[in-house]
C-alpha cells in the first residue's frame, strides 16, 4: 500500500483559490449571498498582513519539504537571508527575526510530533471535497484547499491537520474551526477505504506564534464521525444555500475578511440606516446602534482599502487621490550624526544624546528564549505587571478581544 506521504495530486490546472474554499468557509457558510457577489465584483487586494502570511507559508513549505527529503538535517528556514525583502501580492515583505521565529515555531512542532505518525506527512497538499456531492447535483465550483500539514497514524488511529496563522490580532481557535474541518473533510475524502477504516480520531491544530498571552500551539480533538456529520449538517446545506436564487447577505463578524465587503449592498443599506437613526441612550437600543456601527465601520474600511488599491494602479476616482502620510523625521545616516557629535562634545557629555532603558517584558522574554535562558525568564516574569493603558468599548458577552469568528456558532440561512 502506498504511504500517506507519497500520495500526489495534480492541481496545476486549478485556480489559485476556490470561491468556496476553506479559508473563507466561515464567511460563505454564514453569508450565502457573499458567494454570488464575489462572482460579479472585483475582490479587495491582499493586505500586507496577508502577504506576510503568504511568505511565512512558503518558507514553511520549503523547510519541511527539505526536512522530509533528508530527516537527518534540522528543519530551519532556508533560501531567504534575514533582512531580505520579498515582493508578494504588491507588497514588499521583509524577512525579519519575528517572522523567522514564528516560522520556526511551526517547524519545531511538526518535527516534534512527526515520529508519532507512522503513515507520514503531507505538506501543502491540495484536498478536494467534490466527492461528498451527488453526481446529479455537483457544487457550483470545485471545492478544494491547500492544507498546510496533514499527519496520519495507523498506530494512533488519528489524522491531524495543522494550520499556521501568522497574525497576532485575531486569535484563532481550533475548536469547531470551519477552515480546519474543511481541510479534515477533504483529507478524509481522499483516503483509500483501507486507510479510512484505520483511523477514527481527528486532531485540529492551530500554530499561531504571535498570539498574545496564549499558547502558541492549540489543538482540539474530535472524531472522524463528527467531521462527516459536519459535512452533512453544515457543509452540504451551506453549499445549497449559496446556490439558491437571491441567496441572502448576512453581515456579521465574518465581514472583516470578506473580499467583496466594499461592494456589499447590505452593508451600504446598514450605513444608510445608521445615518437616518436618531441616537438613543436606552441599553437595548444602544446595543443595536453599536452592532450597526460595527458593520458600517467594516464597510468603510473595506471601501477605503479598495479605493486606495484602485488609485494606486493608476485608475481614476473623481475627486479623490493619494497623498503622502504625515512625515516622520529620521536621521538619513545616524553614523554621520554620531561622528559630528563626537567632534563637538566630550565623551561624558555624549551620554545626554542617547537613551538607555531596560527591555520591555515581551522583548526580554524573546531575547532570553533565543539564548536558551528559560530559567532566568521564569524568575523574572514574577516581576511583570499586566497593566492596561486605559479602557475601550468591547462586547461584554462576546468572545474576547481578537477572537476569530471560528469560535462563533453560525446559523445557516435558507439551508
Amino acid at each position: 500500500m502506498a504511504s500517506f506521504a507519497a500520495a500526489a495530486v495534480d492541481d496545476s490546472q486549478l485556480p489559485a483559490h476556490s470561491a468556496l474554499g476553506a479559508s473563507g468557509a466561515a464567511r460563505w457558510l454564514a453569508c450565502p449571498g457573499s458567494f454570488a457577489l464575489s462572482r460579479t465584483v472585483p475582490s479587495r487586494p491582499a493586505s500586507i498582513h496577508a502577504a506576510t502570511g503568504t511568505l511565512a507559508h512558503t518558507l514553511i513549505e520549503q523547510a519541511l519539504s527539505a526536512y522530509l527529503a533528508s530527516p537527518g538535517n534540522a528543519a530551519t528556514v532556508i533560501g531567504v537571508p534575514l533582512g531580505d525583502t520579498v515582493r508578494i501580492d504588491g507588497h514588499d515583505v521583509v524577512l525579519d527575526q519575528e517572522l523567522m521565529d514564528g516560522v520556526q515555531v511551526m517547524l519545531d512542532y511538526i518535527t516534534r510530533v512527526l515520529p508519532d505518525y507512522d503513515l507520514g506527512c503531507r505538506v501543502e497538499q491540495t484536498v478536494f471535497l467534490d466527492n461528498y456531492f451527488p453526481r446529479n447535483a455537483p457544487p457550483p465550483v470545485r471545492l478544494f484547499g491547500r492544507a498546510d500539514v496533514q499527519l496520519l497514524s495507523r498506530a494512533r488511529r488519528m489524522l491531524e491537520v495543522v494550520d499556521y496563522k501568522n497574525g497576532a490580532g485575531v486569535l484563532v481557535s481550533p475548536r469547531g474551526n470551519s477552515q480546519l474541518l474543511y481541510y479534515a473533510a477533504g483529507a478524509l475524502a481522499m483516503l483509500s477505504p483501507e486507510m479510512l477504516a484505520a483511523i477514527d480520531k481527528v486532531r485540529l491544530t492551530v500554530v499561531q506564534p504571535n498570539a498574545r498571552d496564549q499558547d502558541k500551539v492549540r489543538s482540539w480533538d474530535t472524531s472522524v464521525l463528527d467531521v462527516l456529520i459536519w459535512v452533512d449538517t453544515v457543509l452540504l446545506p451551506g453549499v445549497r444555500a449559496v446556490r439558491a436564487k437571491n441567496a441572502p447577505l448576512n453581515p456579521g463578524a465574518w465581514c472583516r475578511f470578506c473580499p467583496v465587503a466594499h461592494a456589499c449592498p447590505r452593508l451600504v443599506q446598514d450605513a444608510q440606516d445608521a445615518a437616518r437613526r436618531d441616537f438613543a441612550s436606552e441599553g437595548d437600543i444602544l446595543a443595536e446602534h453599536l452592532d450597526l456601527a460595527e458593520r458600517v465601520e467594516r464597510w468603510v474600511s473595506a471601501v477605503r482599502e479598495f479605493a486606495t488599491a484602485h488609485i494606486g494602479k493608476g485608475e481614476t476616482v473623481p475627486g479623490w487621490g493619494l497623498v503622502p502620510t504625515r512625515p516622520v523625521r529620521a536621521w538619513a545616516d545616524p553614523h554621520v550624526v554620531e561622528t559630528a557629535l563626537r567632534g563637538v562634545f566630550d565623551p561624558a557629555e555624549l551620554e545626554a544624546f542617547y537613551r538607555h532603558e531596560l527591555l520591555s517584558p515581551a522583548q526580554m522574554e524573546k531575547l532570553l528564549s533565543k539564548r536558551k535562558s528559560d530559567a532566568v525568564w521564569r524568575v523574572l516574569r514574577s516581576h511583570v505587571l499586566s497593566k492596561s493603558s486605559g479602557l475601550k468599548l468591547a462586547r461584554g458577552n462576546g468572545p474576547p478581544d481578537g477572537e476569530t469568528d471560528d469560535d462563533t456558532v453560525f446559523t445557516l440561512i435558507n439551508p
